[in-house]
């Protein structure tokens, strides 16, 4: 945090500056995840939210991957507009979803509007225009955040795929109530009356891989402010 406040205010080119604030997000979902570690008590027991704190463990993981992603040097200034413009559909077709659940028939159909424009825009990227059709398709639809994928940007981060795909896809159960999430409850004597140690276990891992991934993006937002306020930081 004292990092992150170190950084703010500062005049800084599109790409540092949102990683500054995806930093900023980072060191707030970390501090979520510490106040959760205080045991929930009531007349019926004491039990922990381990279910949260693995998602946010979750989102960890993921900022610190976008981070990496953004600030990634050594791309041409076609391939950083691809990812730029895929970021923008993305959103775009996003809020075309939010307004039209809504019934906000006016700004749904401005954000079709938009989206034409986005699509035209990123026909004509000579990146794009490498990638493979079914890559170009998917960006297109706006079904994808990363070129590559998640897990080859998580690769960029400093992440062995495999590792990476094992921690992502088991926090990701606990996100969406999937069955991995409650199944064997009761092999794991979890009833929240009392914490378990499957629960402890559980706990310190997603503190653990949370960590790697706050140590890993603290270290990548001094390489991109190198100046000695924030080199010295801890």
């Amino acid at each position: 945090m004292q990092l992150s406040s170190w950084m703010a205010g500062r005049q800084t080119d599109l790409r540092r500056g949102w990683s500054t604030w995806i930093f900023a997000r980072l060191c707030a979902t970390s501090h979520s995840m510490k106040r959760l570690l205080m045991p929930v008590t009531s007349s019926f027991g004491a039990t922990i939210d381990h279910g949260s704190i693995v998602c946010l463990a979750r989102n960890v993981m993921e900022a610190g991957v976008l981070i990496s992603y953004i600030s990634q040097e050594g791309l041409s200034e076609d391939e950083w507009k691809c990812r730029l413009q895929t970021f923008h559909i993305h959103d775009c077709v996003a809020r075309i979803r939010l307004f039209k659940g809504i019934s906000a028939d006016r700004k749904a159909e401005k954000m079709r509007v938009a989206l034409e424009e986005l699509r035209s825009r990123i026909s004509s990227n000579a990146h794009f225009k490498k990638l493979p059709e079914e890559a170009q398709e998917k960006v297109l639809a706006g079904s994808v955040i990363y070129l590559g994928g998640l897990r080859s940007a998580a690769e960029v981060a400093g992440w062995s795929k495999s590792h990476f795909d094992a921690m992502y896809n088991y926090f990701s159960m606990q996100s969406h109530s999937a069955p991995m999430g409650f199944y064997q409850m009761d092999h794991r004597k979890i009833d929240y009356k009392k914490i378990t140690p499957y629960q402890f276990y559980l706990v310190g891992l997603a503190l653990e891989i949370a960590r790697i991934s706050m140590d890993s993006s603290s270290k990548r937002m001094r390489e991109l402010f190198p100046d000695e306020d924030v080199k010295s930081s801890k």
